[in-house]
């Protein structure tokens, strides 16, 4: 039986539907958490983040209001997340993600997503149309 190729085309669709799946799941844990540690996650830092080549896991570092901690937030093949701090050591899932959390998650969602998505759209548009398209002026 001859294996399949995929096309160009079907390559860059599922890699957008994984980053897809990323902005999903960041959004679901987004919504899983408490106004009061949403409200508390504007006064830390994310100072590195990274997503994994194959979109399985965002994790970075983030300065908090008395320490530095690694956040990790696993997208596949089980949804999660862990921090090293002592509010997600201690009540954990049970409450929902901690403000370090929060914090990669929106920093991921704009500064890692974001970027990735439109550089997927951008070579579909190639692909289809064979020039990307010239943003209007002003």
């Amino acid at each position: 039986m001859a294996r399949s190729t995929k096309t160009t085309a079907e390559t860059l669709q599922d890699e957008l539907a994984a980053v897809t799946n990323v902005e999903l799941t960041l959004h679901a844990l987004l919504s899983k958490a408490d106004h009061r540690r949403y409200d508390r996650a504007e006064a830390v830092e994310v100072t590195s983040a990274t997503l994994t080549e194959d979109l399985s896991r965002v994790s970075g570092t983030v300065v908090g209001t008395t320490a530095t901690y690694e956040s990790r937030i696993t997208i596949t093949p089980r949804r999660g997340f862990r921090c090293t701090c002592p509010d997600c050591r201690d009540r954990g899932h049970r409450v929902g993600p901690c403000k370090h959390i929060i914090a990669l998650a929106e920093h991921a969602l704009e500064d890692l997503c974001e970027p990735k998505a439109r550089m997927v759209l951008d070579a579909i548009e190639v692909e289809a149309f064979g020039a990307p398209s010239i943003p209007p002026e002003g």
